[in-house]
């Protein structure tokens, strides 16, 4: 969109009065022989075309400014329903509740076990998203921790393990713990690698993970 120029308008105005002048100075002087007067009667006729083409652009200017103020105008009415939309826009879409939670998570299981660590991950993600029944989120969780150690990506899947230990109630538990242990060997914390294999031990001595956590005691120097 093209702003007529506010100086543009001024010097259109100037020059229209200063043709009007050169005018009346023409016909003030305008008294000699009959060429002369032929002469001025021409300049004078070369002036009012000047005078209707820079009224004409004059006219044009006034018109583009009064069509922009109405745009404008437009716009600051139209800004709370923009506002409103953009608003709208920037939320995101609400959660898509899963018909069949234990049929999505056997799925990210098998994804999972597959090492497609990514699809897995949104698989879990998408059931923790939806609404999944408690017993399957601190197993989300679980398995979200377990990719991410799939893919060495040890303080992500530690997070996901913790959170499994927040819960007052899983059966994956002794799992996470075992599974923590083993993300800080693996990060070289050795001391802290240590104290978490020990936690397995003696928090869950019925554990299928204690004679493993033993091993891993052993070998740490």
């Amino acid at each position: 969109m093209i702003v007529p120029n506010v100086g543009s308008l001024h010097r259109c105005a100037i020059a229209v009065v200063s043709v009007a002048i050169g005018m009346g100075t023409l016909l003030t002087l305008g008294c000699g022989g009959s060429g002369e007067v032929q002469k001025d009667r021409n300049t004078i006729d070369s002036l009012r075309v000047s005078i209707d083409a820079l009224s004409a652009e004059n006219s044009n200017y006034k018109s583009q400014v009064s069509r922009l103020e109405q745009e404008n105008k437009n716009l600051v009415a139209q800004r709370p329903y923009l506002e409103t939309k953009l608003a709208e826009a920037k939320s995101p879409p609400p959660p898509t509740k899963i018909s069949n939670p234990q049929a999505e998570y056997d799925h990210g299981l098998s994804l999972a076990r597959g090492k497609n660590y990514q699809e897995a991950m949104s698989v879990f993600m998408g059931l923790l998203n939806g609404g999944a029944p408690e017993n399957l989120e601190s197993n989300c969780h679980y398995w979200i921790g377990e990719c991410y150690y799939g893919m060495k990506q040890y303080k992500d899947a530690l997070t996901h393990f913790e959170t499994v230990l927040g819960y007052s109630r899983s059966t994956k538990k002794d799992d996470a713990q075992f599974m923590m242990a083993n993300c800080y060997n693996r990060m070289r914390d050795k001391e802290r690698a240590k104290q978490e294999y020990q936690k397995l031990i003696d928090q869950y001595p019925a554990s299928e993970y204690v004679q493993r956590a033993k091993d891993e005691l052993a070998k740490i120097k």
